[in-house]
């Protein structure tokens, strides 16, 4: 293949892309481009006229105007002549010339005689075919004029072809922005509106027809501002929380979204969308109400509660309760660890956690002595349970702790009245029954001694039953102290005691 061949195949190559890109086929479909070969053959004075195409393969009559339908080889004279000719080319008896005098056009139906094709080449230099004038008779040149005006059609059909893609594309955009949930205007360089979707008009109270016109200012308060900043952003567009007024005077909570649209290098407009946030707006605030209770709840609980970070040990949140308990207010608490709080037990606490985290399915419970900064020892019941969060399962610890020493003293002084007597401090009859018998069974070695207090009830006769306690409960003190080994000692009713 020789250089010349091998451009005009690479031209070709272009040709044919060109004319798939600019999807000419489908566009010729449209009305419009009927009108386009009506109107030549108005004008011209011919019975027909035709916009041909030429793909790969075939030549067709795509628009046409007194002519059926019609597809030609590629290799047709007729179109193999149009292909080439750069220029208007005219043909006043096409029977009389013997490149197309064997045409089927010619020699049979319509019997074409004369000839008239403007080429269709695109901006980029691209020959895509030709619009022809047609007819059965011999005719003379056209005049200037019509030269004129036929080529000037022709441009006009290329125009369409190249801008079809365009409208087809700004009808898509349209139709998508009719369609859209959003919100949306467009307003010119002095902020007239010039367009409003469907949308726009219910969310501001009146008809999209309504809205052209306006400025903008009125249907957005801070637009000036708003233009100001975008003026000032590098970005081609800005986007926050504004406001726009509603056509009965009230203002709507909107998340705005302003862009500039740039002709050349000027600003042409601004495409304004928006988005409703009342019902967003309604919704924070009932979060907001909703978390302002649950912490109100949280910090008036009676019992301590604290959440951890799993992975770290670190306090989250505690409540007063917990500041209250553990003698720190919360500020020392959060961001800390247990261990760095309270070097005492805080490896113990640790190990609690852990062994929460370990069984994350179930709630663990712990007991724990604690010493406050100002020295006060509690007894402190911890619940915890492990939370999933949103970053990762198991995120978090919830601790709920409970202050137990007053139960745990009130339990203490219930085991010990229930074993010892409550005046003189030693083993009641019951206790002190049941322990005899246990050494008994066991056979184990004792021996026990009894102590009778003389003259007791001269003491009670005549001093009281009140001294008579006193006098008891000093006995009981003295036994115990006199007891150098492990010695279970009980006052009887008679005035008497044993020992073993």
């Amino acid at each position: 293949m020789n250089a010349a061949s091998s451009l005009h195949a690479k031209r070709e190559r272009e040709r044919l892309g060109a004319l798939a890109r600019l999807q000419t086929l489908d566009a010729l479909a449209e009305p419009i481009f009927a009108q386009v070969t009506r109107v030549a053959a108005l004008v011209m004075g011919v019975p027909y006229s035709a916009v041909t195409l030429l793909d790969q393969h075939h030549a067709r009559f795509t628009s046409h105007f007194g002519l059926p339908s019609c597809e030609l080889p590629r290799d047709d004279p007729l179109c193999a002549h149009t292909l080439a000719s750069t220029e208007l080319m005219e043909v006043l008896d096409l029977a009389g010339d013997p490149r197309f005098v064997d045409h089927p056009m010619v020699a049979e139906h319509p019997g074409l005689r004369f000839y008239a094709g403007a080429p269709l080449v695109t901006s980029d230099g691209h020959h895509l075919g030709s619009l022809s004038v047609l007819d059965s008779r011999r005719r003379a040149r056209l005049s200037l004029t019509e030269r004129e005006a036929l080529i000037a059609l022709a441009q006009i059909a290329v125009e369409l072809i190249e801008t079809r893609l365009a409208r087809s594309a700004g009808e898509i955009a349209r139709q998508m922005v009719e369609s859209a949930p959003v919100a949306v205007l467009y307003a010119d360089i002095a902020g007239k509106i010039i367009y409003a979707n469907a949308l726009a008009a219910a969310m501001l109270g009146t008809h999209p027809l309504e809205l052209i016109g306006c400025p903008a200012e009125s249907l957005l308060p801070h637009w000036h501002e708003e233009v100001a900043t975008l003026a000032q952003d590098t970005g081609a567009s800005t986007h926050h929380a504004s406001e726009a007024r509603h056509a009965a005077g009230w203002t709507i909570p909107v998340e705005l979204t302003l862009s500039s649209c740039k002709l050349g290098e000027q600003i042409g407009g601004y495409g304004i969308v928006m988005r409703d946030e009342s019902a967003q707006r309604a919704l924070e605030r009932e979060n907001a109400e909703a978390h302002a209770f649950l912490d109100t709840i949280i910090d008036h609980l009676p019992a301590m509660l604290f959440v951890k970070d799993s992975a770290t040990g670190r306090y989250l949140l505690t409540n007063r309760a917990g500041e209250e308990l553990m003698g720190r207010p919360r500020e020392e608490m959060i961001g800390r660890t247990a261990r760095e709080l309270y070097p005492a037990c805080g490896t113990a606490y640790e190990e609690q956690d852990r062994a929460a985290l370990a069984s994350p399915s179930s709630e663990q419970r712990f007991e724990n002595e604690f010493t406050r900064p100002d020295g006060r020892r509690v007894s402190l019941r911890t619940t915890r349970i492990v939370l999933d969060g949103p970053d990762r399962p198991a995120q978090y610890l919830l601790g709920l702790s409970e202050d137990v020493t007053e139960v745990r003293r009130a339990e203490a002084e219930i085991l010990r009245l229930a074993h010892f007597d409550s005046l003189t401090g030693l083993v009641n009859r019951h206790s002190y029954v049941d322990r005899l018998n246990e050494l008994m069974v066991s056979g184990t070695e004792l021996a026990l001694l009894a102590i009778d207090l003389d003259r007791f009830k001269a003491v009670n006769d005549q001093f009281g039953h009140v001294t008579g306690d006193v006098v008891l409960a000093a006995v009981g003190e003295r036994l115990q102290a006199q007891s150098s080994r492990p010695t279970w000692s009980r006052a009887s009713a008679a005035t008497s005691s044993s020992c073993w």
